[in-house]
């Protein structure tokens, strides 16, 4: 699709945006809206528009809790509050992380960001 030739080949993150959107309003019950949301989120993230991506990825993990990106998206929103220094967020999500997806890849790492803001307050 022209939104992930903008997003990955480009890194032209602000027509990615425009093209997920466009994708979204014109296909709403397309097979691959999981998918766009989920890049459309990650268009902000990769932008660093944090607060953006925080509203998409939270968007995202609300419709599509069993999804195989569920996990990466909670990841991106934690990271997301701690780059913009909301750490008690950060926790918040990180742990959630832990909870409800026990078995993810990101466990080492999101322990990792755990025990850093509880050891130096960031």
């Amino acid at each position: 699709a022209i939104g992930d030739v903008y997003l990955y080949g480009l890194n032209d993150y602000s027509n990615s945006i425009i093209t997920y959107n466009r994708f979204l309003e014109k296909y709403p019950y397309s097979k691959n809206i999981e998918t766009a949301e989920y890049r459309l989120a990650e268009s902000y993230y990769l932008m660093n528009n944090y607060t953006s991506a925080i509203d998409g990825f939270s968007r995202y993990i609300s419709k599509y809790t069993n999804s195989d990106f569920a996990d990466n998206a909670l990841f991106n929103v934690a990271d997301s509050y701690y780059k913009i220094d909301d750490y008690d967020s950060a926790i918040n999500n990180f742990e959630r992380l832990i909870k409800d997806y026990p078995k993810s890849e990101l466990t080492n790492e999101t322990l990792k960001y755990i025990d850093s803001i509880k050891r130096t307050g960031r």
